[in-house]
């Protein structure tokens, strides 16, 4: 632990980190953490350590000191390799900031989840002219991640560049208009770290 060097009067507070997989519930064994301090002196903003550390074996640590209520306050750990998606929520709905006034013994909690490569290819195989129709969008079911429908019209074909996203669950739903009829279809995939997977989509 490393002392501040500030004469302002310190309390006692005790902050809880803890550090998740967002797909699979696995804790982060060792990752570093760190509550960190900020004050403008003289020269200009300095930073101050107020205190750091480890994770343990369930991905947490609880940790009691002193700090002047004074400093602007973050609380964070390090990102592990390979992260597509990291997210960081209190007790007091703050991302990384702390204000010990307001919140004296915080729960911050820390997600991440690793990379998977995918790739789209849709292709519209039994085309019936221009005014065929498909709408469709990606959800990662994890977090309710969504993107908005996509549409296209016509002899629709497509074949895309794999790129990344986070590990999990993911659907595709698609809506297919033809002859003035309406049909709705979806499909249900998983990625895992590093997996290098392509969706095929033919209506």
């Amino acid at each position: 632990m490393i002392l501040m060097p500030l004469v302002a009067c310190k309390k006692e507070h005790t902050v809880k980190i803890i550090a998740k997989n967002a797909v699979t519930g696995e804790p982060y064994a060792g990752l570093a953490y760190a509550v960190k301090g900020t004050r403008t002196g003289n020269n200009g903003e300095k930073l101050v350590f107020v205190h750091e550390g480890f994770l343990d074996a369930n991905g947490q640590a609880t940790t009691t000191f002193k700090v002047n209520e004074n400093l602007a306050l973050n609380v964070g750990v390090t990102t592990p390799p390979n992260v597509c998606y990291k997210s960081s929520e209190s007790t007091n709905g703050q991302s990384g900031a702390w204000n010990p006034k307001e919140d004296p013994n915080p729960t911050y909690q820390f997600e991440f989840a690793e990379c998977a490569k995918l790739k789209l290819e849709i292709n519209n195989i039994n085309c019936q002219g221009p005014t065929d129709e498909i709408k469709f969008r990606r959800l990662w079911l994890h977090q309710n991640a969504t993107n908005n429908f996509v549409t296209q019209t016509g002899c629709f074909s497509f074949t895309g560049e794999f790129f990344q996203l986070p590990i999990g669950n993911y659907k595709y739903e698609w809506e297919v208009t033809r002859n003035g009829l309406t049909t709705y279809h979806d499909s249900i995939f998983t990625l895992t770290e590093n997996q290098m997977y392509t969706f095929v989509l033919e209506y």
